[in-house]
């Protein structure tokens, strides 16, 4: 039984592209590559830290958006009063991340690619801060979306 539903979820939560043609798959993506539903249950998530505006754009497949680029989101993050979860754009983002099924995670910007100048108000910082703190070990794409889409 469990694993039917499992199934069923994946297919609710992540149409495959049919009805945006070009549904914020990088360019140069693979179409074999996971889905949003697919990660999760690999137990592995990938947090875009850039603005909506961005990974509207282009983001890497089943990467989900975790707005924390306006000052009144950093701040309740800093504090403790908003979780990832809550700073998730999207619906499914919100669930995967209060799902809390995955073990791995990785986070990544624009194109930060040396971690140890990041100022502590930076984006990437802050939410790998926030995911230390809850016991995590986030991996960081170092160069960010920039030169992932460069090799």
């Amino acid at each position: 039984g469990h694993k039917m539903a499992t199934a069923n979820n994946i297919n609710t939560a992540a149409p495959n592209g049919s009805s945006s043609p070009n549904g914020g798959v990088i360019k140069n993506g693979s179409t074999n590559s996971p889905t949003v539903g697919g990660m999760g249950k690999n137990g592995f998530l990938v947090l875009d830290c850039r603005p909506f505006i961005a990974y509207n754009v282009s983001h890497i497949l089943g990467a989900i958006n975790v707005n924390c680029c306006d000052r009144f989101n950093r701040k309740r993050l800093q504090q403790g009063k908003a979780s990832l979860a809550d700073l998730a754009t999207t619906k499914e983002g919100k669930e995967m991340l209060k799902k809390r099924s995955w073990k791995e995670v990785v986070v990544y910007d624009e194109s930060s690619d040396d971690l140890t100048t990041l100022p502590t108000s930076h984006t990437l910082f802050l939410v790998i801060n926030s995911l230390v703190e809850d016991g995590r070990h986030p991996i960081v794409l170092v160069g960010g979306l920039q030169s992932f889409q460069a090799t």
